[in-house]
């Protein structure tokens, strides 16, 4: 396979400082998913509140029917 001159040559590179795309937007967007996330919290409708939940009305005691 032959190469091209600029892929000999190392070509330009992205570092990690790099942004590519609207960055703004994913900061927004990334704001926006923490607040539904902290709102979803506050109200106990996470899916681990619901298994929770499942799972302590499952191992409550309950008395005896008859002895």
């Amino acid at each position: 396979m032959q190469y091209t001159t600029q892929q000999l040559q190392g070509g330009p590179k992205y570092s990690h400082k790099t942004r590519i795309g609207n960055w703004n937007e994913d900061f927004e967007l990334d704001g926006v998913q923490k607040k539904n996330y902290d709102t979803k919290k506050a109200n106990d409708n996470l899916p681990f509140s619901k298994t929770f939940s499942k799972y302590v009305s499952s191992y409550r005691q309950v008395p005896w029917s008859y002895s």
